[in-house]
């Protein structure tokens, strides 16, 4: 009786249902849940349900106080679920997006370009120390072990395969 009068009173007494109207009652039914079984151990099942819910409706910018209350509600109740797994949940369904040209966007740039960087030296890294283990090999010589290259340059790491290269070349042929 009450959410029909309730329904009736929000669509100017028609009684019919708006656009979207059944969207945000099960809204509000996903949010009684939250609250009834907010200290249950099906706590996470009930968010994730509330959160596709609401993000099925609304952007971020307009769920936004509705998450900040649900973000400082649920750790409060459910320890289990604390602030680090609710800002977890949040990005899970609305992802941050830095603006194009913004001071985050230029470090997050920034922070690729540096990765892939050392990304790429690495991986060079490893290329020398591979062809210097078959240098040695070549030349009968002991595998220097991991530890060996601790701390070395690329620089350095090309002047032991020069080294290794000028032994291999100048060695007596049987």
């Amino acid at each position: 009786m009450v959410s029909c009068m309730n329904r009736s009173w929000r669509n100017g007494g028609n009684g019919e249902p708006r656009e979207g109207e059944g969207r945000r009652e099960n809204l509000t039914n996903e949010l009684w849940l939250l609250l009834k079984y907010g200290r249950g151990s099906n706590l996470e099942s009930v968010l994730r349900t509330l959160f596709e819910q609401i993000a099925a409706t609304v952007t971020l910018q307009q769920a936004r106080s509705m998450l900040d209350t649900i973000r400082a509600y649920v750790p409060s109740v459910n320890p289990a679920i604390g602030e680090e797994k609710m800002k977890d949940f949040i990005t899970e369904f609305w992802p941050v997006q830095p603006e194009p040209g913004s001071v985050m966007d230029q470090l997050l740039k920034k922070s690729e370009a540096r990765g892939e960087a050392r990304g790429e030296a690495r991986g060079e890294a490893r290329g020398y120390i591979k062809t210097i283990r078959i240098l040695q090999s070549i030349l009968g010589a002991p595998e220097s072990p991991d530890e060996a290259f601790d701390g070395l340059g690329l620089a350095e790491l090309e002047a032991m395969i020069e080294d290794l290269r000028t032994k291999v070349t100048s060695r007596p042929t049987n």
